[in-house]
């Protein structure tokens, strides 16, 4: 704090700039924060766009908060607006990716989180507390019903960076199954997924949008959820109750293994029928919305604020 002025003085960053643009930088640069705290004090215009899971649909939300209260356009995935600086738009994480392509494989991964083992800010759905606890049973509920000689088609991919978040849950996984392949964390996620015929998820992450606009086959589990999904906002409990009505969406690990004994191998059959393609096609539109105009339409509402 006692050297803010000398930082100003030394950071390499534009002064006088009538219009700034990000996603991620509120949270992940400090310099950047300071610049851009200072930038706006001067009447510089904040566009910033959603940049992940959890935007609009959770009860609540400090960053969604935070990152809305200071932006004078907002940039979400598609959900309906709930302020008048909030634009429905797309996913910026997805320009340039395609629809992944139709693939028999009897391999499956499982996406696990990271918690923590603090609570960190105030929102729904958090990645720690007492979630932990039902968390870990549950993914490792779900591989203890695998059986034997099943084992084989299942590897497991770690949360990217998992030590930084002081947490060690892909270690205790490797030890207590051995037989499990793990995939690299730093292998990107959308370059390794064309190998599998089905990706569960086993928390309502980035991931999980990701993966529904590209149309792979996937499985979400919510497994703290009670039977009204109270920790959602009421205006997009339909949305996710169509979901689970697909099969999609699972709130327990042995609604998704008797899932999966249920279609046996038959993911393209149950995934591209008309019924789930309507069901993802809807919830897409709303939450992980995609177009191949994305880049030009951003250009026209950044020179808007000129």
């Amino acid at each position: 704090i006692e050297n803010l002025k000398h930082l100003k003085k030394k950071l390499l960053l534009p002064r006088n700039i009538k219009t700034i643009y990000t996603s991620t930088g509120l949270w992940e640069d400090s310099l950047f924060k300071f610049w851009l705290s200072d930038s706006i004090s001067k009447n510089s215009k904040l566009v910033y766009s959603q940049h992940g899971w959890a935007y609009g649909s959770t009860l609540y939300m400090f960053s969604e908060y935070i990152e809305k209260r200071i932006s004078d356009i907002y940039l979400n995935w598609g959900w309906e607006p709930d302020s008048k600086n909030v634009k429905r738009f797309y996913s910026i994480k997805l320009i340039n990716h395609k629809e992944c392509k139709k693939i028999n494989s009897k391999k499956i991964l499982i996406i696990i989180t990271a918690f923590y083992r603090y609570t960190l800010e105030n929102h729904t759905h958090p990645p720690w507390g007492r979630y932990n606890k039902i968390y870990s049973y549950a993914v490792q509920n779900i591989i203890e019903r695998i059986p034997n000689n099943k084992r084989e088609f299942f590897h497991i991919r770690p949360y990217p960076n998992e030590k930084a978040y002081d947490c060690n849950f892909s270690k205790v996984l490797k030890k207590k199954f051995p037989e499990i392949k793990f995939q690299n964390e730093k292998k990107k996620l959308l370059n390794s997924i064309d190998e599998y015929g089905i990706i569960i998820n086993t928390r309502e992450g980035t991931s999980f949008l990701e993966l529904m606009a590209l149309n792979k086959p996937n499985l979400l589990l919510i497994a703290s959820q009670n039977e009204e999904f109270g920790e959602y906002r009421e205006n997009v409990y339909n949305y996710y109750k169509s979901l689970e009505e697909a099969s999609i969406l699972h709130r327990s690990e042995e609604s998704i293994y008797n899932f999966l004994s249920k279609i046996e191998n038959n993911y393209n059959e149950w995934w591209f029928s008309d019924e789930v393609q309507t069901v993802r096609k809807n919830f897409c539109k709303n939450f992980a919305n995609t177009s191949n105009k994305t880049i030009a339409e951003l250009r026209n509402i950044l020179e808007s604020t000129l």
